[in-house]
């Protein structure tokens, strides 16, 4: 039988088996290409990747990848990036991701501002109102509830 990207490692992964593997989104896409893998020195476990997205390195959390396959590393959850396109629960354009704001111990996102236009200011969008993330960051309610701020407050 034929070996797949998917097909799941059975012996260790070193360092070198790492760099450079592809990374495939959940979408089955090529996402990127780890560029380093980043361990914790106080209890020798991997936090996370660095990913080569085009130009530039993308963090991607240890609790986002789904496994690692005999030639990629497969993620469940896409990470949330600047200027990801933000849709409301009806699929309206709500504006793009301009900042991601990280709690500093876990790594994991707490809040995003989402860019609306060039006269408004910025919706800051807690994670518990973030309903999916894909292609596109999908938020639990319309543009105009949180237009109004009222789910903000």
């Amino acid at each position: 039988m034929a070996e797949t990207d998917f097909d799941l490692r059975n012996e260790p992964v070193t360092y070198e088996d790492l760099k450079g593997m592809k990374v495939v989104d959940t979408d089955g896409g090529k996402f990127g290409s780890v560029r380093e893998v980043l361990i914790d020195p106080l209890n020798l476990t991997i936090t996370g990747l660095m990913v080569r997205k085009g130009f530039k390195s993308v963090f991607i959390q240890r609790d986002f990848v789904e496994r690692i396959g005999k030639r990629c590393v497969m993620l469940k959850i896409p990470p949330v990036m600047e200027a990801m396109e933000v849709i409301d629960i009806n699929g309206e354009k709500v504006g793009k991701v301009g900042q991601i704001f990280k709690n500093e111990s876990t790594n994991m996102v707490e809040l995003i501002e989402v860019n609306t236009g060039f006269v408004s200011k910025p919706l800051k969008i807690p994670q518990h109102e973030i309903h999916g993330i894909g292609k596109k960051v999908v938020l639990k309610h319309t543009k105009e509830e949180y237009a109004t701020n009222s789910l903000l407050d």
